[in-house]
């Protein structure tokens, strides 16, 4: 039995689909298409075979249909039915070539060989195409890891087509690719004013930017960030919450394992424990915190404090600490985050621009100053 090989392609869901059902409606009116008993039953044995994933008792029965075929009419079914069992057999590269001797439209082609992952096909007929084709072309000129040819397609395609998300978003990776942070970031800001609540758009933004080496109070932002533009993912509860124990912002890994439910693992258990107690004398542990002169302590307590819902006592504790060089940046990354959080979007993005552009917070602080900027 053969195995269904999953496409890359995001085409290729559409191309087994539209196949499969032409393949039915063949089965459910064989008759009113001119097909014999002995065809018609050949053609039904070979898409239940396809179905099955079952590719060489599916061919066997293509094979039989074909030498039972004596009309023009019947051969042209027998092409259909063809074509759905490699798609739904995984072979989509033989249905691909199949259709091209037909004489298909390039974009069908561009769509067939960018799932067959025959990308230097697809991009040729995606090119032939135009329009929508030149999305494939691009799409697998990035898979061949040819990023400026994709670059130039995306920048090309936005000129016509501004405001579509999936066009802004893919030429973001390509600059991302490219190492071309300035452009990156002037594209990303682009993809958020034109769909600011898009949790995809947000997640899009937020995964490039946490494969970067940074501090753990960086990435501890990231994901108070995807808490808030809803693109978190459940599968990072686990390293967030740890990441939030480390970074003292309690309160935070606290929302973080609620995510999950109750851990049924020892270790997950012992994570919510620490946690859990660490929530509950947030307060206490501030407090004593902000007593002292030391703004390592002040820094600390300040998140503390954010994470539990403080915001005064965080804002007040996040001012002092940002009066040190040595904490500064973080401390006014956490003081525009906290602002967000109190609903001061205008201050909050002073605070994010005080981050020295050189430093490791910088490029979560532009996040969450972009963030700031769609807020009221």
């Amino acid at each position: 039995m053969s195995k269904q090989k999953k496409s890359h392609g995001f085409y290729s869901g559409l191309v087994v689909g539209i196949l499969a059902a032409i393949a039915v409606v063949g089965t459910a009116n064989m008759a009113q298409a001119g097909v014999s008993p002995a065809v018609g039953k050949a053609l039904k044995e070979a898409y239940a075979h396809a179905k099955r994933r079952n590719a060489s008792g599916a061919d066997a029965a293509i094979a039989r249909a074909r030498a039972a075929a004596k009309t023009s009419e019947e051969r042209r079914t027998i092409s259909k039915y063809q074509l759905a069992v490699y798609s739904e057999t995984g072979r989509l590269g033989k249905a691909a070539g199949m259709l091209e001797k037909q004489g298909a439209n390039a974009l069908t082609l561009a769509k067939y060989y960018f799932s067959a992952r025959n990308y230097n096909k697809a991009i040729h007929h995606g090119k032939r195409a135009g329009g929508k084709g030149q999305a494939i072309a691009a799409q697998a000129y990035m898979r061949l890891g040819n990023y400026r040819a994709a670059k130039a397609i995306y920048e090309r395609l936005l000129r016509s087509h501004p405001r579509n998300s999936a066009y802004i978003r893919n030429l973001a990776n390509t600059q991302y690719k490219l190492n071309d942070r300035e452009g990156y970031m002037k594209t990303l800001t682009k993809l958020i004013v034109v769909s600011p609540n898009s949790s995809q758009n947000w997640r899009a933004v937020l995964n490039n930017l946490q494969k970067e080496a940074m501090p753990e109070p960086a990435k501890m932002a990231i994901y108070i960030l995807r808490l808030k533009t809803k693109s978190f993912d459940k599968k990072d509860i686990v390293i967030a919450s740890k990441t939030g124990v480390m970074v003292s912002t309690p309160g935070f890994s606290k929302q973080f394992m609620s995510m999950q439910g109750a851990p049924s693992d020892a270790r997950g258990q012992r994570l919510k424990k620490r946690i859990d107690r660490d929530a509950n004398s947030a307060v206490v542990r501030a407090s004593k915190l902000t007593k002292g002169t030391s703004l390592a302590d002040k820094l600390t307590a300040g998140k503390i404090y954010t994470s539990v819902g403080k915001y005064p006592q965080a804002i007040s504790a996040l001012s002092k600490a940002a009066t040190s060089k040595n904490y500064a940046d973080e401390a006014y990354l956490y003081l525009g985050l906290t602002q967000v959080l109190m609903k001061q979007p205008k201050k909050a993005k002073v605070s994010f621009a005080k981050v020295n552009p050189n430093s490791n917070f910088n490029s979560v602080a532009g996040l969450w100053k972009l963030y700031a900027s769609t807020r009221r």
